[in-house]
């Protein structure tokens, strides 16, 4: 991957790092005041409400859902074959990330093993291109396996010879506040990395709702 396209998901990731941090700091901050008060005063309400506000940060109850236009000078058949062999913006992120012996090509895309805490954290970022019977082409995005994040891109030629594209789809599961935060921290780069693959951004719409069951 071009170094250049790859320092804005290396920034990003920097940038979620430093929200994880500031979060667990603040939480544990806010308990320890609770603890404090509790022991000199005995006042159990902070506690309590620092134990909550704990809760509510990783509990998963949001639905995401995105749609995003784009336009680049890129054919549409030259887009279309990027994205079936795994050469995307959606897959850069994690190849910019991933370990240097770390890419595996498969059949229908690409898989990136990615380290992190000094290698005390590893796992396997996958993305699969199919083919719909519509024409457009859906990308599955796996973690270790098991399906995170699934894409709908619909893909049509321009008078001019580029190619407009529109994604739409998001995660497969409910998330949570913390994610979402580590999301907006993120968002910029993403943005920028896309402008390295020479993908503009026309428009773009986001669902964040609430999951009953």
């Amino acid at each position: 991957m071009d170094e250049t396209a790859a320092t804005h998901p290396r920034r990003g990731y920097r940038r979620m790092v430093i929200v994880v941090w500031v979060t667990i700091l603040l939480l544990a901050g806010l308990l320890g005041g609770g603890i404090h008060l509790f022991r000199t005063e005995g006042e159990l309400f902070w506690i309590i409400f620092s134990l909550e506000a704990s809760v509510l940060v990783v509990l998963p109850v949001f639905t995401v859902k995105a749609e995003l236009h784009f336009v680049t000078d890129r054919s549409a058949v030259d887009v279309r074959e990027e994205f079936k062999n795994g050469d995307h913006p959606i897959a850069a992120w994690s190849a910019a990330l991933a370990d240097g012996d770390g890419t595996e090509a498969h059949e229908n895309g690409v898989a990136y093993k990615t380290s992190a805490l000094f290698g005390l954290r590893t796992g396997t970022v996958s993305y699969e291109t199919e083919q719909q019977s519509n024409g457009d082409l859906l990308v599955r995005t796996r973690r270790n396996g098991s399906e995170s994040v699934r894409n709908t891109v619909s893909i049509e030629a321009t008078d001019e010879g580029g190619a407009m594209l529109t994604m739409a789809g998001g995660p497969v599961d409910r998330k949570h506040i913390f994610w979402l935060l580590q999301m907006v921290a993120r968002g910029s780069c993403v943005q920028a990395l896309f402008g390295e693959f020479g993908y503009g951004i026309v428009d773009a719409s986001l669902d964040v709702g609430v999951r009953k069951s």
